[in-house]
């Protein structure tokens, strides 16, 4: 069945259909776990794929499966999680990235993404490398079901006396 699914993911189908089959491949990972690696060659690369895709729909979408690999995936998805960081800053970063509703909760879905390889799943990663960007890409609002995973490891990070979060202090009461 999940190759039928994999065929919604062609670039040539509607965006609603991209969609669709990659929140699919999402549930897929959030409750087969580690299991659910077998079938990476069939959702792995058009997920990575739909973080730059035009449609914030799909951004999203592609954002939440990111996130849930690194929360759910297990150690068998590190290497995966590492390689999604830099497609998620770019979805994070693009011109267009807070200028809608939708865009926003895409964006958020991609911060909270980030924020749950650097908790859950970051071995091969030097965290400390993306503490101040990922900083910089607070407060999150809209997407109140990312907002806690995202401020869940911001709290971790005040606790922790992180020194990312060392310097101007009204810049750490703007982000809370």
């Amino acid at each position: 069945m999940a190759i039928h699914f994999a065929s919604l993911l062609d670039p040539s189908r509607l965006y609603q259909d991209r969609q669709w089959a990659i929140c699919m491949f999402d549930d897929l990972i959030e409750f087969g776990g580690p299991a659910s690696l077998q079938y990476q060659h069939l959702f792995l690369q058009p997920l990575v794929n739909a973080l730059s895709d035009k449609h914030s729909e799909v951004r999203q979408a592609a954002a939440y499966g990111c996130g849930i690999m690194a929360l759910k995936g297990g150690q068998i998805y590190e290497k995966h999680c590492a390689q999604l960081i830099q497609p998620l800053i770019a979805s994070i970063e693009r011109s267009d990235a807070r200028s809608t509703e939708e865009n926003s909760s895409a964006t958020e879905n991609s911060i909270s993404a980030i924020a749950k390889i650097l908790k859950y799943n970051s071995a091969g990663l030097n965290v400390h490398e993306f503490l101040p960007r990922f900083i910089s890409w607070l407060p999150v609002w809209n997407d109140h079901e990312e907002v806690p995973y995202v401020y869940d490891y911001f709290c971790d990070l005040v606790e922790a006396q992180h020194p990312a979060l060392q310097g101007d202090p009204s810049r750490i009461f703007q982000v809370a």
